[in-house]
């Protein structure tokens, strides 16, 4: 799947942003509570922090969209945001309970019909400078209409990861969660890399802080 280099409608989006959201919550519905712990389809995470990513895309998009409209997107460097992802969903993925998540993916997708209630005229054609960090959204020019879809194409992406995982802990439930190793990154210039980590650090800070304020 990729994203949709066509004209999209409010009206198209917000179809697509709910069923998106009924498909999470009969995802969530589906896992058996013990297999939170079991590894899913990703190497970097078990279920439980799969699910929990998955709310990421929805809560983040309104600060990419803040981005967009003031032409100030960031474009770290991939290993830089890999690690950083992997890290910041483990460490906010700990306490994440089923109940918990549908209520955080509900808020998120409320803000995220608010907001797009609120665009000007024109403005799902606005574009930005994406990063290239994924392949269902390569780097380049995106349109706002673009980066609402992406949370569409960014579930259907982990859901794979977690039916894989659940389909191996139906073959074994006692399967030991292994030990996942980070790729050691390429050599990048210290001057470079602090002044990446930086931009990197206050952009996830700034997540963040949306977060807890929902929660």
């Amino acid at each position: 799947m990729s994203v949709n280099n066509e004209f999209v409608s409010r009206e198209a989006l917000r179809a697509e942003l709910e069923g998106t959201r009924m498909a999470y919550h009969a995802l969530l519905d589906e896992i058996p509570d013990a297999a939170w712990e079991h590894p899913s389809g990703n190497p970097a995470w078990n279920i439980r922090e799969i699910a929990y990513h998955m709310t990421m895309a929805a809560k983040n998009l309104p600060l990419d969209i803040k981005l967009i409209r003031s032409r100030r997107m960031l474009t770290p460097p991939a290993w830089l945001f890999d690690r950083l992802n992997i890290i910041y969903t483990r460490r906010k993925a700990r306490k994440q309970t089923p109940a918990k998540l549908h209520v955080a993916y509900d808020v998120a997708h409320a803000d995220l019909l608010t907001l797009l209630d609120d665009l000007r005229d024109g403005e799902l054609l606005l574009s930005g400078n994406y990063p290239n960090l994924n392949a269902n959204m390569p780097g380049g020019q995106h349109t706002i209409a673009q980066m609402f879809q992406y949370v569409t194409l960014h579930f259907w992406e982990h859901e794979v990861d977690v039916r894989v995982g659940l389909a191996q802990f139906a073959m074994n439930p006692q399967l030991p969660v292994p030990v996942t190793t980070v790729r050691k990154a390429a050599p990048f210039g210290v001057a470079a890399a602090v002044v990446a980590v930086g931009a990197m650090v206050a952009w996830l800070l700034g997540r963040e802080r949306t977060e807890d304020d929902d929660e």
